[in-house]
């Protein structure tokens, strides 16, 4: 699933307007064009560590959101909300880089989405939906895959991935979560294979490695996805694409 996060950072006037400000000093460093409404302010926490606490408003006056900027960057906890006033979205930033828990709600305070990100990265998304006055709730994971920088490969020769599931135990579960993976032909590229011939066993702990022996030449494509066991239920599948070629001349020479 994909989701926008916006970031807040200042501009060079927000920063020149600050200068010279003082512990606990409050200032309106944006306001709404037309109407002369206070869009936001700033009020210094730390003046050596440039940090700051942040709120921005509607136009109604009401506050929009709230957080701490340190150095330029959001750094902590940032809260958004709906205009009434109930929160519409929590979230942890360290040094302008989300990381961890990510929440959003409902205007009526139920919860809508929770995401984990790990480097603006979400491997772990839990979606509420609401059926017929019952609530569903759906899972996704999507581990962190490492390739190799190198996109043509030669014949005879392994491809290897890095995979890794970073989620604390709590999301886990009992769950037995399998990266189940394989090459198959560009031309079934974009397509779902329900049962790839290899699997690694994941966990939140240790990465591992995916190697695929490869033996056809051409374009081929990396395909794997994530399979909860014993369920069977598999999650967003992944793809690369890579060219086999021919052994070098060196090789022949060898």
């Amino acid at each position: 699933m994909k989701k926008e996060i916006k970031f807040f950072k200042l501009s060079l006037f927000l920063l020149l307007v600050l200068i010279g400000c003082e512990k606990d000093d409050c200032r309106v460093v944006e306001y709404y064009e037309e109407s002369h409404d206070p869009m936001m302010k700033m009020c210094l926490i730390d003046g050596n560590a440039e940090l700051y606490e942040v709120e921005t408003y509607y136009q109604s006056g009401q506050i929009k959101s709230r957080f701490l900027m340190e150095s330029g960057n959001i750094n902590g906890k940032l809260k958004k909300f709906y205009e009434s006033g109930s929160l519409k979205e929590e979230s942890t930033y360290k040094e302008g880089i989300l990381q961890g828990d990510y929440h959003t709600y409902r205007e009526n305070g139920k919860p809508y989405v929770y995401n984990y990100f790990v480097d603006e990265f979400a491997v772990y998304a839990k979606t509420y939906k609401d059926q017929n006055g019952h609530q569903e709730v759906l899972e996704t994971y999507r581990p962190v895959l490492v390739y190799e920088a190198d996109t043509v490969y030669e014949l005879g020769s392994t491809f290897r991935v890095k995979v890794s599931l970073p989620i604390p135990d709590s999301l886990l579960g009992d769950k037995e979560l399998y990266f189940a993976y394989q090459m198959k032909s560009i031309s079934l590229k974009d397509s779902v294979i329900i049962n790839p011939s290899n699997e690694v066993h994941l966990n939140s702990k240790e990465p591992v490695i995916c190697s695929v022996l490869l033996d056809t030449l051409g374009k081929r494509v990396f395909y794997g996805h994530v399979v909860n066991k014993p369920e069977k239920w598999f999650y967003d599948s992944f793809e690369r694409v890579i060219e086999v070629v021919p052994p070098s001349s060196v090789n022949k020479e060898q």
